[in-house]
């Protein structure tokens, strides 16, 4: 798949959301996560942004998972429930994958979600 043709497919407005979806599934069938997650946003394939950001959990990629969720308007920064559960998970398989500046990331945000919610601590 060819970057330059995603870019105008996806901002340029006038390609059908089925092409949009097939381009998507080349891009991910090429391990391009993040260009295939563009193309399913715009064509506003739900399914296609979920199984981007499944795959982004199970790699501890969590500026994938965070664009797939912002994608879908899933706000990452509740602290209890599945969306919690799921960055504890991903924070885990970052840490298993050996990504220690992603896991530092991912556990600050988290802690930083965590203390808006309770009104404890700042931002780290």
């Amino acid at each position: 798949p060819d970057s330059l043709k995603k870019k105008e497919m996806v901002y340029g407005g006038k390609t059908p959301p089925e092409e949009l979806i097939s381009t998507g599934k080349d891009f991910l069938s090429a391990g391009r996560l993040a260009e295939a997650l563009d193309l399913f946003a715009a064509a506003g394939d739900v399914d296609g942004i979920k199984k981007i950001s499944a795959q982004a959990v199970s790699d501890g990629d969590f500026f994938l998972y965070a664009a797939g969720m912002k994608a879908l308007r899933e706000d990452i920064s509740r602290t209890n429930g599945p969306i919690a559960k799921t960055l504890e998970e991903l924070a885990e398989n970052a840490e298993a994958a050996g990504k220690k500046a992603g896991r530092v990331r991912m556990r600050r945000r988290f802690t930083w979600c965590s203390s808006r919610a309770t009104g404890k601590g700042t931002r780290t």
